[in-house]
């Protein structure tokens, strides 16, 4: 349980956990934030100065205000104004107290270093009273540079320019020093130095210029602000999210020092009475709680949840999601490089201890971390919803209702079925997503396919971004390219069908007891599409996919065994399209066989079109979202009554399969008369192949290995004459 307290440093040993990070000065004010993790008490320390709003914000949360805080009492008045003016409170009260001042020798401030002496003001000058604001944002608007004020001559200026198109950092602070107004001047209409850095990414840089007044609004002469050109390795800084999450994390940092007494007596150090703090794990880009290692789970205790632990959680199976309270954020900006998830959970140990989970970085990658240890499962969820709020802009309590298009410059929250693993590979990198949320994703290209038509470059770029974020991609650090093509527009379009098709499509049971379809191949051969597909889809979706025919009969894509004409291919395009696959695999399914009937014509068709693609025996892996292993015996048959879509990439459907969530099924299928459609669909990459309807598959071994089945199925013949 994380407590705050305020007190004067003993002893100048301990080092402020805050920015600094220098040795706090005997009798200088110093905040305690200390935490209990069932084995000992950590706390640490930091300086007045480096107290950030928003441990105010927290303090205020969990106290009330700061004047609530244990040991505020116990300040000197003097002191007690400056708590109450660092958190914006009017210090009337304090300062007036009848409690005498400590002499200010009794309390020295800490030595700032030399170079940040030189930051801070002008060689020989005091340095300013306002702080500045906390790194990554902005400084408030009462403390920034007037704009008002007096600008040196029109030549400073380029040459303070200059010097920022250089880089050249050390030169930039010493001109502002000299002449503050410096900092956001735009002489002719040139870039800002904080321009400058932002396109470069000097994350160092971008932190000073914002601390010390820069106008994070400044405009380039097409109307880009500092943020909108920069680079990726600095978003998160004018997002605020680097700061804030080491503020949050604060709270119970692993690299914590023991609680501070009054300096012991040699005699007492020599026994090694003084606990040595943990230490700070190798490359962690951000420090985190360490959770209890002396708890081992309960299985048969764990509460139940639908929500997993996220998989970077340290030690997860120690914890598990309180109720429903897991969120999955991203946000995409092509113009900006951005391509960034955001979670958040809300967790809880095996102790009944709550804390907060957020993770977040670059789509693709596991990114930073941090595990904030709350007194409560109520303070859990508040911290929860704040950070909701800030990344998304809506109300926790709004999440269900609101229409979550996405906005740029904030998250949309993405729908997906919950994964235990990290992901679904460049597929689909944060987990399988729903079929709603794939349904968001359709619309948006169905607009980007009005737009092609206009050639209107910015919209294009703006809805790319506003697609990205609800399908999210893996680009690695390479831009998100701006979908401008006809070209790319299909591949997506391909992308969304397969995921329909490989990620919703149903599994049949073993002893389904469904009789054959008969009366298929006796059928004669339609002679187009538009026949065999008499009253069961649109016209539009035969014309679209008659369109498609004819590119692939010029080609004769896939090779087949015997020319294949357009409304064969057609009859494929149609079934990848998505127009039919859900009514036609449900009838083949159903127990009423007469309803199949209709569709028995276009049937042929594509038993015709499947049959003259090249047929070989392979083998084809499929990643189900569910655990097959009881109801798939070794030695039974089973038949897949539906079109089934598998791969011969066996990662692919790993993938699938992780990112289902939960207990599922990898499927190996050794076929025999599976049709590689790769070249036909425009989504290649996936590697699909169709099993016709009615395929029958013996068990030939199953095996469970922890929440995975592992099941291998060889086609012994098909239901269907």
């Amino acid at each position: 349980m994380a407590t705050y307290s305020w007190s004067y440093a003993p002893t100048n040993r301990a080092t402020c956990k805050g920015k600094c990070k220098e040795k706090i000065a005997k009798g200088a004010v110093r905040l305690g934030v200390s935490s209990d993790d069932g084995h000992h008490t950590m706390v640490s320390y930091r300086c007045l100065d480096c107290v950030t709003d928003l441990q105010i914000k927290n303090i205020v949360t969990k106290v009330g205000a700061v004047d609530k805080v244990e040991g505020f009492d116990g300040l000197e008045g003097e002191d007690r104004a400056a708590v109450l003016e660092k958190a914006g409170v009017k210090a009337k009260a304090a300062s007036s107290s009848s409690k005498p001042a400590r002499k200010a020798a009794s309390k020295p401030k800490p030595k700032a270093k030399p170079e940040a002496k030189a930051a801070r003001a002008p060689k020989g000058k005091a340095a300013p009273k306002e702080k500045a604001a906390p790194k990554g944002r902005a400084a408030p608007k009462d403390k920034a540079v007037p704009k008002a004020a007096a600008l040196p001559p029109i030549a400073k200026q380029h040459e303070f320019l200059d010097k920022a198109k250089e880089y050249d950092l050390e030169a930039v602070k010493e001109m502002v020093a000299e002449s503050p107004t410096l900092i956001n001047v735009q002489p002719a209409g040139r870039w800002s130095a904080l321009h400058q850095f932002a396109e470069k990414g000097d994350v160092d840089a971008v932190r000073w210029l914002l601390e010390n007044g820069a106008d994070r609004t400044l405009k380039t002469k097409d109307g880009q602000t500092p943020e909108e050109v920069a680079h990726e390795d600095v978003q998160d800084v004018f997002n605020g999210e680097d700061d804030e999450e080491e503020d949050a994390e604060d709270e119970g940092e692993e690299e914590e020092e023991e609680a501070e007494e009054e300096e012991p007596p040699v005699e007492e150090e020599k026994k090694g009475t003084k606990r040595k703090a943990p230490e700070k794990p190798p490359g962690s880009p951000v420090k985190t709680t360490k959770p209890s290692e002396a708890a081992t789970p309960s299985p048969a205790k764990k509460a139940k949840t639908s929500r997993p632990v996220d998989a970077s959680v340290p030690n997860r199976d120690t914890y598990t999601v309180a109720g429903d309270w897991s969120v999955l954020l991203n946000q995409t900006n092509v113009g900006a490089n951005n391509n960034k998830f955001y979670r958040i959970q809300v967790l809880k140990d095996t102790k009944s201890k709550f804390f907060c989970w957020t993770r977040w970085g670059r789509v693709g990658a596991a990114g930073q971390h941090n595990l904030a240890p709350c007194p409560s499962e109520d303070s859990a969820q508040a911290i929860f919803k704040s950070k909701f709020k800030d990344k998304s802009g809506v109300h926790y309590d709004l999440k269900d209702s609101h229409d979550w298009k996405p906005v740029i410059g904030k998250y949309t929250l993405v729908d997906t079925e919950e994964q235990d693993g990290d992901g679904g590979g460049e597929s689909a990198p944060l987990g399988k997503l729903t079929e709603q949320q794939i349904e968001k994703g359709q619309e948006v290209l169905q607009r980007i396919e009005t737009a092609l038509a206009k050639k209107n470059d910015k919209q294009l770029t703006d809805l790319s971004s506003e697609y990205y974020t609800l399908i999210p991609h893996d680009f690695g650090f390479k831009v998100p390219p701006a979908i401008k093509t006809r070209e790319m527009l299909e591949a997506e379009e391909e992308l969304l069908k397969f995921y329909l098709r490989m990620g919703f499509e149903e599994v049949e049971k073993e002893d389904d007891g469904l009789l054959p379809i008969s009366g298929v191949m006796s059928l004669a051969l339609p002679k187009s599409l538009e026949s065999a597909c008499s009253g069961i889809c649109s016209s539009g979706s035969i014309k679209s996919s008659m369109t498609r025919g004819k590119k692939h009969e010029e080609k004769q894509s896939g090779g087949p065994s015997k020319a294949m004409e357009s409304h064969l291919y057609g009859a494929i395009m149609l079934y990848t399209s998505n127009a039919i696959y859900k009514q036609l695999n449900a009838a083949l399914r159903s127990e009423d066989r007469n309803k199949i009937k209709k569709y028995k014509p276009y049937l042929r068709l594509l038993f015709e079109a499947l049959n003259r693609l090249p047929q070989q025996k392979r083998t084809l892996w499929r990643g189900i979202g569910v655990d097959l292993y009881d109801q798939y015996k070794t030695g039974s048959t089973i038949t897949w009554w539906g079109v089934s879509s598998c791969t011969s990439d066996e990662q692919v459907a790993k993938n699938f399969m992780k990112g289902c969530g939960g207990s599922c099924t990898l499927l190996t299928v050794k076929t025999k008369t599976a049709a590689d459609i790769s070249e036909i669909t425009f989504y290649g990459n996936e590697k699909e192949s169709l099993l016709a309807p009615g395929t029958q598959l013996k068990v030939v071994n199953s095996a469970r290995k922890g929440k995975v089945s592992e099941i291998t199925l060889e086609e012994v013949g098909r239901a269907v004459d």
